[in-house]
């Protein structure tokens, strides 16, 4: 699996197995967020082609809470039946900055 560059509305997540190829429709893509005011909008997991994902999250949090954390989960098979799985999280951090 593999995290293309930023487009600045998400990130494209594909994956690949060049020796054994991948089992059709295997590939999935989660995510999530911590914060509790997240809507749907917030975080978008789009098929975007053959064993392609784009994935956008909401890159801003409410003033009131502590921070934001998406995850970010993805699994594949291969028709060999090797199983890949990874998580990554992305953090909003709550402003630490005060000044006017």
């Amino acid at each position: 699996m593999a995290t293309e560059s930023p487009t600045g509305k998400g990130r494209t997540i594909t994956a690949s197995d060049a020796d054994a190829g991948l089992k059709p429709g295997s590939f999935i893509v989660t995510a999530t967020s911590n914060d509790p005011s997240a809507v749907p909008a917030d975080i978008a997991v789009r098929p975007g082609g053959p064993e392609t994902f784009d994935v956008l999250l909401r890159t801003e949090r409410s003033g009131a809470s502590a921070g934001r954390t998406s995850s970010i989960s993805t699994s594949v098979t291969d028709l060999v039946g090797n199983v890949a799985a990874t998580t990554a999280s992305c953090e909003v951090p709550h402003d630490q900055g005060h000044t006017r």
